[in-house]
């Protein structure tokens, strides 16, 4: 049975939470605060688009199978030779990488079924236990991932994450953490390019590189 026999497909939905809050928590205000809006509504479009990236790498995904990407979600056709191992795997390192980078601010969740309505259920069962591949060892609470590290000096634009670099925002001395130095980072590349797509460039997201 080849790849384009009917019925033969699995579906995997991908829903994105904590959208709305991580792009609105910005706490410092001033004259640098709509390019952070931006910058953090940006970033969030370009995790969808690294998301989808690792599903295709993944799991030999084309781009026809690909039916749904934006609004924070994504729907795709795939084959029954991608295993619920692979799946349940590659759910985990999608949860792992966000989980580092953004401290369980903006979560993940995919569901896999034989058709698109049920991938969806199934996939609004595992958002209920938000994290739970990154904060479960072995069956018990990891407590050392669900501790935030000691904040010090705080970063002045999140205030949730220890400030790591003072920075020069318009006409003020700003410091941040590395969360938001990389979101500091993609607004400025927005003032002054016209495309960006996956390639070999400084531009990072769940480990993919932007060009």
């Amino acid at each position: 049975m080849g790849k384009s026999t009917v019925g033969s497909a699995i579906y995997l939905a991908g829903d994105f939470s904590g959208i709305q809050r991580f792009v609105l928590r910005v706490k410092t205000a001033g004259k640098a605060q709509a390019k952070r809006l931006r910058a953090r509504s940006f970033l969030l479009e370009l995790l969808e688009y690294a998301a989808v990236r690792i599903v295709q790498q993944r799991l030999q995904v084309t781009d026809n199978d690909i039916l749904i990407h934006g609004g924070g979600g994504f729907l795709v056709r795939i084959w029954p030779d991608s295993v619920p191992a692979r799946l349940e795997k590659l759910q985990a390192d999608l949860e792992r990488r966000l989980w580092d980078d953004f401290g369980g601010q903006i979560q993940l969740a995919l569901g896999w079924a034989p058709t698109p309505l049920a991938a969806r259920a199934v996939l609004e069962r595992r958002k209920r236990r938000p994290g739970v591949t990154v904060l479960q060892r072995a069956g018990y609470w990891d407590v050392e991932r669900l501790s935030q590290p000691p904040l010090g000096m705080p970063c002045r634009v999140c205030g949730e994450f220890p400030g790591i670099k003072v920075v020069r925002d318009e006409d003020e001395e700003v410091l941040h953490c590395r969360s938001c130095l990389d979101a500091r980072k993609i607004g400025t590349e927005l003032t002054h390019r016209e495309w960006i797509r996956p390639g070999h460039g400084t531009l990072s997201a769940l480990g993919v590189n932007f060009e």
